[in-house]
């Protein structure tokens, strides 16, 4: 009996035909558990995101109060309105330089350009 046993234990290894259909079947395990396991991390991930966004949210509206009151500058309405006032002085400044209105600073710089030549 114990002969037996110990010939069958021996004799016991799978066909190569065998461990190649395991092996395919713990691998479409793997995979599978790998795209589960993948897929519960975006879902996780998208909840982390929407949770920072409203916190976010709730930050920027709590601090558009605070900054008003203190004169801050973290409000993204406060900051385009300072972006607009800045864009307002440049195109000023760009009006100032536009000599074409001027007649006689126009051709007064002509003929500068033609003395040159």
């Amino acid at each position: 009996m114990i002969d037996h046993l110990q010939e069958s234990a021996g004799s016991a290894g799978t066909s190569p035909e065998r461990q190649s259909t395991l092996d395919a079947h713990i691998r479409a395990r793997i995979n599978a558990e790998l795209g589960r396991l993948r897929e519960e991390e975006k879902i996780v991930r998208e909840q982390i995101e929407a949770a920072l966004e409203k916190e976010n949210l709730s930050k920027e509206k709590a601090g558009t109060d605070d900054d008003e009151a203190e004169g801050g500058v973290n409000s993204s309405s406060f900051i385009q309105g300072a972006l607009d006032e800045v864009q307002k002085k440049v195109d000023r400044f760009h009006a100032k330089r536009d000599i074409s209105g001027y007649l006689l600073v126009n051709e007064s710089s002509q003929k500068l350009i033609e003395c040159y030549r």
